[in-house]
Formats: C-alpha cells, sequence, structure tokens
C-alpha cells in the first residue's frame, strides 16, 4: 500500500472521533508529508526517508513545531498500519525531530500601554472589539478563552473571571465550547474595579438590548452586536491592521503583573502576598469554579 492511500484510510478511520478542526490540521500536516513519502510503499518507508523529510523541513526553513505536528501525523498513520497488520513495525516510532535544528520561533513582543489605550479607544465602548480588548489587555486571556467565556463564570461582587472553557470553530457558522486543552490552563483571574466596572455596564447593555436573557445559562460575554459570537478571524485581522495581536496584549498583561508583583515585594513579604491573593477569592468564588469543572 501507498503511503498516500494509508494517509486517507487513516483520517477517514478517526474522522468521527476527532474535531472537525483537528482534522483539517491532520491534513494539512499530511500534504507536507506528501511532499517526500508520496508513491512510496509504506513498508519501504526507512529511518532515511524520515531523516531526508527533516533535512527538507529544515532547509524550508520549517518550525519545530510544525515539524513535530507532521512527525507525529507520520507516526500515527503509520501505527494504524500495524494495527491493521499492514506493517510488522513502526519506521517513525521513536523518531524525534531534533529541536536545535529548526529555525527559533521569535518571542512575541509586549505591545506598549499608551499604544493599547490608544487602540481600546479606538473601539467605543459598544463596539463588539471593545471588551474582547479589555479582557485580553486587563486580564490575559488567551483569545479562544476569552472568546469562550460566558457570564456564569464571571463574578462580579468578588471581581474573579473563572477561566475553564474556550469556544472552538466547526465550521462556517457553528461554534462549540469546549474544555481547555490542558488542565493546567484552567485557573481563576482577579480583576480590578475597573474591569468589574466595565464588564458590569457590559451586561446591563446587553440586558437592555434583550440578548441577555434573565437567569440564561452560557450567555457569552464577548458577541456581535446580533448576538452570535465574534468571529475569531475576523477578530486577529483588524488586530493585525492595527498593528497588534492577541498574543502581544496578553504579553503587556504579563508584563504589568510582573511590575505590580515586583512593587508589592518590596513593601510585603511573600506570606503576605499570599494572603491577599486568596482573599481576593471569595468561597462561593471556588464554589462555583468547582461546580464549572467537568
Amino acid at each position: 500500500m501507498l503511503f498516500d492511500e494509508l494517509a486517507e484510510k487513516w483520517i477517514d478511520s478517526i474522522g468521527e472521533r476527532v474535531r472537525k478542526t483537528t482534522l483539517c490540521t491532520y491534513r494539512a500536516s499530511l500534504s507536507r508529508a506528501m511532499r517526500y513519502l508520496e508513491g512510496k510503499e509504506i513498508g519501504d518507508i526507512t529511518g532515511q526517508d524520515l531523516r531526508a523529510m527533516e533535512d527538507g523541513l529544515i532547509q524550508g526553513g520549517g518550525s519545530y513545531q510544525t515539524a513535530r505536528l507532521l512527525f507525529n501525523v507520520v507516526r500515527l498513520s503509520l501505527g494504524y498500519a500495524v494495527e491493521e497488520g499492514l506493517l510488522s513495525s513502526n519506521p517513525a516510532e521513536r523518531y524525534t525531530p531534533d529541536r536545535g535544528s529548526y529555525r527559533q520561533t521569535e518571542k512575541t513582543q509586549a505591545a506598549a500601554p499608551m499604544d493599547v489605550t490608544s487602540l481600546i479607544k479606538s473601539y467605543p465602548f459598544l463596539h463588539p472589539y471593545h471588551m474582547p480588548l479589555e479582557l485580553l489587555y486587563g486580564a490575559g486571556l488567551r483569545t479562544g478563552e476569552m472568546l469562550g467565556l460566558t457570564w456564569d463564570h464571571v463574578d462580579l461582587k468578588y471581581g474573579c473571571i473563572h477561566v475553564v472553557r474556550q469556544l472552538v470553530r466547526q465550521d462556517a457558522n457553528r461554534y462549540r465550547l469546549m474544555p481547555l486543552r490542558s488542565a493546567n490552563l484552567v485557573r481563576d483571574v482577579v480583576i480590578d474595579n475597573e474591569l468589574k466596572r466595565k464588564l458590569a455596564r457590559w451586561r446591563s447593555d446587553q440586558k437592555m438590548r434583550g440578548i441577555l436573557k434573565r437567569n440564561e445559562k452560557d450567555a457569552l460575554v464577548c458577541i456581535e452586536t446580533d448576538g452570535s459570537p465574534i468571529n475569531y478571524g475576523r477578530f486577529t485581522y483588524a488586530l493585525r491592521k492595527k498593528g497588534f495581536t492577541p498574543q502581544s496584549l496578553r504579553r503587556a498583561y504579563e508584563e504589568n503583573a510582573r511590575a505590580v508583583t515586583s512593587l508589592l515585594q518590596e513593601k510585603l513579604s511573600i506570606g503576605e502576598i499570599r494572603l491577599l491573593q486568596e482573599a481576593a477569592l471569595s468561597e462561593s468564588g471556588r464554589i462555583a469554579y468547582e461546580a464549572s469543572r467537568p
């Protein structure tokens, strides 16, 4: 069996078990692998072929993350061939890309606070992008976390956001709330009084416009004017046009947080800081957080 035939067979076998977005990612990686393995019998694939594929990726300026995903997909597809009795062993089972050979991914620079303030002001309060920007910069949420934030996970009384889910786009007009990729990402974020005030006003506006119904569950915080989820692609494109990325806003939040912590450490002991952090989260907030976990 040829590798391209095996790849299609493997994709078909997992089609109903993985998300559409994951399936698209796998297909893209297999397309890259086809440049090196298309038309090759799976029984003839050796470690030398895998090294040649890695050399091609390195010469093409590929990143380590791209290579790691590509080799993982090749490993899974060949592993499927072993399970089906088409191969006696998987030549990619123990093959690991050499991280040091790939180009280094440039670290995202933090946006300057004055530039972020100007960016947020360019989207007036009632604009659909105003609150997403506030949450990226003021709470350090990732884009998927911000888009998937619902009002039942915003504690305005005690100023806390429970980050437990993300919004995933399944196709053109369908979105789904999903758990975060890792349990380590589940966390509580304490927000300042200014962001609390803006969120309260934002919720009042949604209620006034009839978008947010009383006692409604899973109502998104960040929405378009018609109440639909914000389109990830259009949002990030709008930011890039103005010279920003969601990551640069999050980096700015992290730098601000470090600066505040450094300032506190000059005046308070580590124990005192920990007590302040614990006091910021109420018992009711913890109960809501535990109830939200799957």
